[in-house]
């Protein structure tokens, strides 16, 4: 069905579902992995119907109601799925997103830090979720992350590597940031993301001043770095950026079958060390991960994927609305980890992190309604 469209610009879930069949393809295979490439056989398209933001950011202090989006690998339909996805968190009333992309090094003590061809998706697909982003009035965080599935076969994750030499690490790493910079110059992404999680690495002030100043030779948005939350901020390179980045995996001590009031109790510990990061380092701090996994007791470790503990779809949604009451007030964004652009296939029965279709998504589209966050101490400057 040809659907005949001037300018379309709709928001709310209600439109989301309204206009979903719009966005399947029925094209020749030809014309959709043409389409889906970003290319046109025209010289004049159909403009694509999608789902405006429905509390844009306009400023920078606004707050960033983010979901990161994880994308693996080089699909030729990615951009038929990244539309529909972006439509969907438009109509939840999310105003930023993640570009979360895996970079690769061979083991833990290797410097050879890269790109894969197969899993890393090309600097021109990230161009499209870019522009498709920013089409709908989202804001754009990209994010390089180091996968660790290479890492794990030696015992590692992304915190506990140990390259030798390390300078050598350094000087690779940062001429993949400066790549990656580039990008998000080219298409104006308003933040970058310099690292995550590299624990054992974050002591290095000098080579992530070095990281910096080349990236900012690149790129004039926006810099962070996400440090995750057992380990406090770094200090010797936070001056350097324009926002500090937490990854808030605070374990909640709460009981199985824990109500949301139990949980909000639970994280004040949490809270009480978020605000000292901001009191200590007179920064605006964003959460640039939090979430859990749909398993019974989640919560207590919200950062693993639990993968013993039976179906809970009712911790994960006390969890999302717990710490939405949480941070209200106090950061200066959230951004849920994580989703992507494929749903899970039977969410009710899915023990994953991705909220899509469970009941946290509807807690999701409440925290973020109205913008009703807009917090002072922790605004982006």
């Amino acid at each position: 069905m040809t659907i005949l469209v001037l300018s379309i610009a709709l928001s709310g879930t209600a439109t989301y579902w309204l206009l979903r069949p719009a966005f399947s393809p029925t094209a020749a295979p030809v014309e959709v992995a043409a389409h889906a490439a970003g290319l046109s056989q025209s010289a004049a398209p159909t403009p694509t119907p999608f789902v405006e933001v429905l509390s844009p950011r306009k400023r920078a202090t606004d707050f960033q109601a983010g979901v990161m989006v994880l994308i693996y690998g080089n699909d030729p339909y990615f951009a038929i799925n990244v539309r529909r996805k972006l439509d969907y968190l438009a109509a939840l009333g999310v105003n930023s997103v993640g570009l979360v992309f895996p970079i690769f090094q061979t083991n833990g003590r290797s410097t050879d830090v890269h790109a894969d061809p197969i899993n890393t998706p090309s600097s021109d697909l990230m161009s499209v979720f870019i522009q498709e982003a920013h089409q709908r009035g989202f804001t754009v965080m990209m994010r390089p992350l180091l996968d660790e599935a290479s890492l794990a076969k030696g015992g590692d994750w992304r915190g506990s590597i140990r390259p030798r030499p390390v300078d050598g690490w350094f000087e690779a790493y940062g001429d993949l940031m400066v790549t990656y910079a580039n990008v998000a110059q080219e298409n104006r992404a308003e933040v970058f993301d310099i690292g995550t999680e590299l624990n054992t690495l974050e002591s290095y002030g000098p080579q992530w001043l070095n990281v910096i100043k080349r990236i900012r030779q690149a790129y004039t948005g926006l810099l962070t770095y996400s440090s995750i939350s057992a380990t406090g901020y770094p200090t010797q390179f936070a001056h350097a950026l324009d926002f500090l980045g937490i990854d808030a995996y605070y374990a909640l001590d709460a009981r199985d079958g824990a109500t949301t009031a139990d949980l909000e109790k639970a994280w004040r510990p949490g809270v009480v060390q978020l605000e000292r990061v901001i009191t200590d380092s007179g920064m605006p701090v964003v959460v640039t991960e939090v979430g859990t996994a749909s398993r019974r007791g989640s919560y207590r470790a919200p950062s693993s994927a639990n993968l013993g503990a039976p179906l809970d779809l009712e911790a994960q949604r006390a969890y999302y609305e717990a710490t939405c009451n949480a941070l209200r007030g106090v950061v200066g964004g959230v951004y849920w980890w994580y989703t992507s652009p494929y749903p899970p296939p039977a969410p009710l029965s899915d023990k994953d992190f991705d909220p899509t279709g469970k009941p946290a998504e509807a807690e999701l589209s409440q925290c973020f309604s109205g913008s009703q966050h807009a917090p002072a101490r922790g605004a982006t400057r």
